[in-house]
């Protein structure tokens, strides 16, 4: 399972940047913010405790750093007697394609998490992931993504939601 991530996350995320790196155009200067909201599923697999399709919504907020974003947030899902809040913290890039960007990310996590008939625990894990942002307006961006998370156990959550940039308006 870990050389598959290790893997997935080459292409993912490695392979991408000598392309993102020749195209610069429209690229967000270093120091932009932006923040934003997303609504979603968490699929959960090889969680103890967790066996049906669970809510979830989440905060994030981003920092530009010469290339990449650097990215933190919060995820919680709760239902079907399954209780899991996530803070995670991710290195992104954004790539253009046409008019949307597509995002490609990478990231560790601190999770609390109590299932059925699960004592809750505070564990960390990694996640990898991609997406894709679509300009709305000005400065307001419609995101959907798929985190891919490892330990406890292997979820996947599903996301769409809105950006909000704050001092630029180019992803």
């Amino acid at each position: 399972m870990l050389k598959f991530v290790i893997r997935l996350s080459f292409l993912l995320f490695v392979l991408p940047i000598s392309q993102a790196a020749a195209q610069d155009g429209g690229a967000e200067s270093k120091g932009a913010m932006d923040w934003g909201f997303h609504v979603g599923r968490m699929l959960p697999n090889q969680l103890d405790g967790a066996t049906e399709i669970v809510p979830s919504w989440g905060l994030y907020g981003s920092y530009m750093m010469d290339r990449f974003k650097f990215e933190t947030g919060v995820i919680n899902a709760t239902g079907a007697g399954v209780d899991y809040l996530d803070l995670h913290f991710t290195l992104n890039m954004n790539m253009p394609v046409e008019d949307l960007y597509g995002i490609v990310f990478i990231g560790v996590d601190v999770i609390k998490y109590s299932g059925v008939s699960v004592a809750e625990s505070v564990t960390g894990g990694a996640h990898i992931g991609g997406g894709i942002l679509m300009p709305m307006a000005e400065g307001i961006w419609f995101r959907t993504d798929m985190k891919f998370n490892i330990n406890p156990g292997v979820v996947m959550f599903i996301n769409v939601g809105m950006t909000f940039d704050i001092g630029s308006s180019s992803k």
